[in-house]
């Protein structure tokens, strides 16, 4: 069991301190949780960045293809066709190190991106041999040869274009699975960081309630001993206190104890003595009675009653009066005022 420190500033110290440390301690999980919980975020919104830029260079590689084919089967406008290939393939170029610069922690998959860059470079050289091809030798062959020469023309590209096409719809699915991964990951850190916050605002309640309840009933609990103990000694009583809590109270205590010990013994030694005394005044043949400075008979005169005839209750106070004459107790009564 913890023991609670004897200094009583000590633990008033710690009292107003818990509040403070309970608080740190509640802020330090609940930035913990949400550092966690950012760190998910942010996780998750690179994959989303990764996969939409994935999808851009699919649409733009597909965009590529479209303008090829164009050329190749519309040769009148074929000038409007490269023109439109020339710009989706300058937005490629700018894509392509986009998307590998997000990749800076996963040198795998940047280099499985760089060979897909590799693989779109050489479909784009093949791609402006074609356009080539198609303007300069197509019209020279005959035309019963132009069908099959530009079938084998474009075999090459076309079975590159439908690799990088295969590779590029792997990483989709991949990285797609991967956001979802990543959605749920968010999902637990969100319901970590909600039962964190929850768990420590609960345990700073409960340990801001308990710790300072447990050291104020350290010093509270011998305080009403003591207020016990005093008011027994007040009625004659002494019992003595046992030295608890913290070091001020427990000397407060033994002070008490002494206090209380002396009293206790003087106490009995006035018994002693008014025992004595009254045995003695019992056995003497004389009268003696004791009076206040006011003329109230007090104490207990056994020899007086017995010769007034007056008992004790009737005596007390200025009773004794009625056992004087008539005639001498107006002067006897103005000579005690």
């Amino acid at each position: 069991m913890i023991r609670a420190p004897r200094s009583l500033s000590t633990r008033l110290l710690i009292a107003s301190l818990i509040p403070v440390i309970l608080f740190l301690l509640a802020a330090a999980v609940a930035s913990l949780a949400v550092y966690h919980l950012y760190e998910s975020v942010e996780r998750e919104s690179r994959s989303r960045k990764l996969l939409s830029k994935i999808y851009e260079v699919k649409e733009l590689f597909s965009a590529l293809q479209a303008a090829k084919r164009a050329d190749h089967l519309d040769p009148l406008n074929r000038d409007e066709h490269r023109q439109r290939y020339q710009i989706r393939r300058s937005e490629l170029d700018a894509s392509i190190p986009e998307l590998i610069d997000l990749l800076d922690d996963e040198p795998d998959l940047q280099a499985k991106i760089r060979e897909i860059e590799k693989d779109l470079i050489r479909w784009c050289k093949k791609a402006e041999k074609d356009f080539d091809w198609f303007e300069k030798t197509l019209p020279l062959i005959p035309l019963e040869e132009r069908g099959i020469r530009s079938t084998g023309q474009i075999r090459m590209t076309a079975q590159l274009g439908t690799t990088i096409r295969q590779e590029l719809s792997k990483r989709i699915t991949v990285e797609t699975r991967e956001l979802e991964k990543q959605e749920q990951r968010v999902n637990r850190a969100i319901k970590r960081s909600i039962q964190a916050g929850i768990i420590a605002f609960s345990v700073a309640v409960v340990l801001a309630i308990g710790i300072p309840l447990y050291l104020s009933r350290s010093f509270t609990r011998p305080l009403r001993q003591l207020q016990g103990a005093t008011e027994k000694l007040r009625r004659g009583e002494f019992s003595p206190v046992k030295p608890s809590g913290p070091k001020e109270i427990a000397s407060l205590a033994s002070y008490f104890n002494m206090l209380g010990l002396a009293l206790s013994e003087r106490q009995k030694v006035v018994e002693h003595r008014e025992r004595r005394f009254t045995g003695l005044v019992r056995s003497m043949t004389n009268l003696i009675w004791t009076f206040d400075h006011d003329g109230n008979l007090s104490g207990d005169s056994t020899r007086w009653s017995e010769f007034t005839g007056l008992d004790r209750d009737a005596s007390l106070g200025t009773g004794w009066l009625n056992a004087i004459h008539p005639d001498e107790r107006e002067d006897l009564s103005q000579a005690w005022a």
